[in-house]
């Protein structure tokens, strides 16, 4: 079982970084788009009373798709918003756990994240107008690194020493 959490964390802590990358311009050609929500704001799931919002869902899918194109799945649209929203659900549980234990995101590391991000992105006007194509806010992308982070410093002190 810790062999497998580990790998879970470590695929998310890979995955969140990914996604939030994405903010500042994709590595390589984009997943076909997924239809456009109504409301990014909209609650897909709760987990443990925390909401899971379509923008979190939305955010994970570039990174879900190439994945899956990476193993040779062909997936649709569906599996791989199924896939996103696992992997929503799974970092969520991480987090909370890492909560649960008084853990908290390294602040010097999510400032240094969000500056790549912003650098990445051409400045703060780059960045903007990335997240407003998104549909995204930066409180939200704020968020999801913080939230990668809290997974990462989970991994870190509690979780990596289990695994060999």
């Amino acid at each position: 079982m810790r062999h497998h959490t580990g790998r879970i964390a470590a695929t998310l802590i890979l995955t969140l970084m990914t996604a939030t990358a994405v903010v500042a311009g994709p590595q390589e050609p984009p997943a076909p788009a997924a239809p456009a929500p109504v409301d990014p704001q909209s609650v897909v799931l709760t987990v443990n009373g925390e909401p899971i919002y379509m923008w979190q869902v939305n955010l994970m899918m570039p990174q879900v798709a190439a994945t899956m194109r990476q193993q040779g799945i062909q997936a649709n649209q569906q599996q791989m918003a199924q896939a996103a929203l696992q992997q929503a659900v799974q970092a969520r549980l991480l987090a909370q756990e890492a909560t649960r234990r008084e853990l908290s995101a390294d602040a010097d590391r999510v400032a240094e994240t969000m500056g790549r991000i912003e650098t990445q992105s051409g400045g703060a006007e780059g960045l903007a107008s990335n997240l407003s194509q998104a549909g995204l806010t930066l409180d939200q992308l704020r968020s999801t690194v913080e939230e990668a982070d809290l997974v990462q410093e989970l991994v870190e002190t509690d979780l990596a020493t289990d695994i060999e």
